[in-house]
């Protein structure tokens, strides 16, 4: 099967499940996310778990996050995560020096310095050899990023590798205020909502235009996006110009649109379908 569209990351995250048109389907046509709605904002909540306030994030969730704590600052505020960050301390490599590294860690690990008549782990992947503690990705791995080591046998596997798709972004950690405005998460070019944790987020605004193609009738209510207040049919868009780019959100796979920061001209008219019309 190929790469499912839609925010497929944000959703296999929060725990959304996949609705299929037909039994078989390679991709869903859209996601069931209606459990985020019965989320008390007393509560705290990350891959499929409820925490109550001043609950600590489990050990084997945070990633690479020193702690988390389920805070909440008062009565108004739903309650949110804190999260302190490992921090990484980096200084410049002796000469013939450098610092392992595999998938399991967060950064590269201490500074090794071998002697003359020591021999450094390489690994050749796709015609290029690469010395312990390099990173590389291969063609045939697209949403695999490894790292040379001793024992490396060509298997693009951990502790080597690290699968991106499998990989936790921390949405509910990071941004659960971003996902209950019903905001969308925004990727940039290159990445692919499959694997890639985004690195911004698109909220609704008052004055939101829709872009609709022109024969497209209304949409069953189970199969429309919402972007903070705005209420999108599939196929629909929402662009935001930003500088010298835009931001531009579609309904595809429902509820979430997928947002993309693209070149500005990508926002000037629909590219893709002369057929449209705004709508407020």
């Amino acid at each position: 099967c190929p790469p499912c569209p839609g925010p497929v990351k944000l959703y296999k995250e929060i725990g959304c499940q996949p609705v299929f048109k037909n039994p078989g389907d390679c991709c869903p046509m859209k996601w069931n996310c209606d459990h985020m709605k019965s989320r008390s904002k007393d509560k705290c909540y990350a891959y499929g778990t409820e925490y109550n306030v001043n609950d600590n994030l489990k050990d084997e969730d945070k990633g690479c996050r020193q702690s988390c704590k389920c805070l909440k600052m008062d009565e108004e505020m739903p309650a949110t995560w804190a999260c302190v960050q490992i921090g990484r301390i980096s200084a410049p490599l002796a000469a013939g020096c450098y610092r392992p590294r595999n998938a399991t860690m967060c950064f590269p690990g201490p500074e090794v310095c071998p002697g003359e008549s020591e021999e450094i782990a390489k690994c050749e992947v796709d015609g290029t050899t690469y010395e312990d503690g390099m990173s590389f990705e291969s063609a045939a791995h697209p949403h695999k990023t490894c790292w040379c080591g001793p024992g490396w046998r060509g298997e693009f596997e951990m502790p080597f590798c690290k699968d991106w798709i499998e990989h936790k972004c921390g949405f509910e950690l990071d941004a659960g205020e971003m996902i209950r405005e019903r905001c969308a998460p925004v990727w940039h070019m290159g990445q692919h909502p499959i694997s890639a944790c985004n690195r911004e987020w698109r909220c609704g605004k008052d004055d939101d235009k829709i872009t609709r193609k022109a024969d497209k009738g209304e949409a069953p209510a189970d199969m429309k996006c919402m972007l903070g207040k705005t209420v999108m049919q599939q196929d629909d868009d929402i662009n935001l110009m930003d500088g010298d780019d835009c931001i531009k959100c579609r309904c595809d796979i429902p509820p979430v649109p997928t947002c993309m920061r693209l070149p500005k001209a990508a926002c000037s008219g629909n590219l893709d379908d002369d057929s449209s019309e705004e709508k407020k």
